[in-house]
This record gives C-alpha cells, sequence and structure tokens, in this order.
C-alpha cells in the first residue's frame, strides 16, 4: 500500500549551514510535524529533507518483534489499544498508526524495525531510542545483518545498557541520558552539580557525548562537556525562543519534531 511523501507543501532540501559551523539536524519520530511519528511515511520524508539523523523508538512485541513504537502501549497512535509488550506481531500489524495525525495517512501501520533499516540504509543514520532492555540481542543482530553498526546512535536506556550491547561484540555509538541522580540533582535546582555528575558518568562508561532535553542546557554546561571532548545533543527544541538558546549555548546536535524550520532558523542565525 502506497501513502503520500508529503502531508503539505512540497519538501525542500535542508540548508544546514550558518556563521556558527554546522549542527547535525536530527528528525524526532521522523518528520513528525507532518506526518504520523515513528511510521515509514515521516522517516521517508526526513531522509528526502536531507536531515543528519533520523530518531525511532525501538519496543519489542509479546512474541519478540522488533517494533517502532514510542509509548508503552498503542492507545494514542494507532486505533488499537493495549500494551506493546503484551500484544504479538500479528496484533500489532493490523493497527491503523496514521489516522490520529491525519485521513490522508490512514491505514499506515506500525513498522517493524528490519523495514526501517531497509529504508534507512544507505540514505541517513539512525538514532536509536531503545525503549526495552530486552531488546537489545535482536537489535544488535539486525543492525549486523544491515551493515549499519556505523550508521546508528543508540540512546534510551544508556548508560543501562551499554554494558550488555558491548558484550554483543558490536561497537556501536551510544549517547549518555540522564540517570536518576543526575535528574534529582537538575530537580534540586543544582545544574553545575548535575553536569559534573553526568560528565563522571559518561567517562565511566565510556560514553562520547549527551542527549540532554533543552530546558536545562546553558552554556556552562555546554562548555564543561566540550572540555571533556563530550558531544551535546538536545531534543524537544520546537520553538524560535529553545532553538535560539540552543545556538547560543553552543550545542552540537538539535532534534526536533519540525527539520525544515529548525534548518531555515539555524541558517537565518
Amino acid at each position: 500500500m502506497a501513502f503520500p511523501i508529503k502531508a503539505h507543501g512540497a519538501l525542500k532540501l535542508l540548508p544546514n549551514q550558518n556563521n556558527r559551523g554546522r549542527i547535525i539536524i536530527e528528525a524526532h519520530r521522523g518528520n513528525s510535524i507532518a506526518a504520523p511519528e515513528n511510521t515509514l511515511p515521516a522517516i521517508e520524508q526526513a531522509i528526502l529533507l536531507g536531515v543528519d539523523r533520523v530518531e525511532i523508538d525501538l519496543s519489542v512485541s509479546k512474541d519478540g518483534e522488533l517494533v517502532i513504537m514510542h509509548d508503552p502501549t498503542v492507545d494514542r497512535t494507532t486505533n488499537g489499544s493495549g500494551q506493546v509488550s503484551q500484544m504479538d506481531w500479528s496484533e500489532l500489524k493490523e493497527l491503523d498508526a496514521g489516522s490520529w495525525k491525519s485521513e490522508i495517512y490512514k491505514g499506515t501501520p506500525i513498522p517493524r524495525f528490519e523495514e526501517v533499516l531497509e529504508l534507512c540504509k544507505g540514505s541517513t543514520m539512525l538514532n536509536i531510542d531503545l525503549k526495552d532492555a530486552g531488546a537489545v540481542p535482536a537489535m544488535v543482530q539486525m543492525i549486523k545483518k544491515y551493515g549499519m553498526a556505523n550508521k546508528v546512535v543508540i540512546t534510551g536506556k544508556i548508560p543501562e545498557c551499554a554494558k550488555a550491547i558491548r558484550e554483543t561484540g558490536i561497537s556501536l555509538t551510544m549517547f549518555y541520558e540522564a540517570t536518576p541522580t543526575v535528574l534529582n540533582l537538575l530537580a534540586e535546582g543544582q545544574s553545575s552539580m548535575a553536569i559534573q555528575v553526568a560528565v563522571e558518568e559518561a567517562r565511566r562508561y565510556m560514553l562520547p557525548g549527551f542527549l540532554f532535553h533543552f530546558g536545562w542546557i546553558t552554556p556552562e554546561v555546554v562548555h564543561t562537556a566540550h572540555k571533556h571532548g563530550l558531544a551535546v545533543c538536545v531534543y524537544d527544541v520546537n520553538t524560535d525562543e529553545s532553538a535560539q538558546k540552543m545556538l547560543d549555548a553552543g550545542v552540537d546536535a538539535i532534534m526536533t519534531d519540525n527539520p525544515t524550520w529548525i534548518s531555515t532558523y539555524i541558517l537565518q542565525h
């Protein structure tokens, strides 16, 4: 079944250069501003836009199929109801994951991880947000099958799953996400201490950088990370205000629902 490549307007290749140098642009769950998140149309649109990386969420069905779904349930983004981990692939594949976004995407299915790798191989990098630690063995096997170890980064369940991933014998880039200790420090308003702890933990797990919510990023946070050679990637950047804050802070990568907008904003500022 064919699905539209665009929801409205013509897709344009993204310019991504300004006087700050090149910033990595990452499409959050694909081109999710226009197409249903975590579906093949959203991912294909992001590829056509020329983003640097496409972020997807990796979950596991009851019978072990690797599927692309953010929430623990299918309720929000499909016409079904239930826990992803308690549903077999035979059930999941029949769900409509597109109508909630627009009628033009009616009948769009939940994709399997393998379908995403087939689509992205040779076209873009993937950021795999790991939602289930139990997905690690099958995820690694599939990445090896498609020869994409150099074309993926892993977030989610990192550093929790860093050791398990390495023990499979594959070398993958993994980005640190805030642990409970760091989140507690942030909740207490101790941003400086939070980034110091994050740096220590990233070094302990030998991780090359961070993926943080933009809300607590400051020039100090980025400078501290950069002093240790650690990259700072941020997510949930969807407004001019948040984009400007990230540019001023000097982040390395921006994840957004709207890659066309962020590329234009970066170019103009």
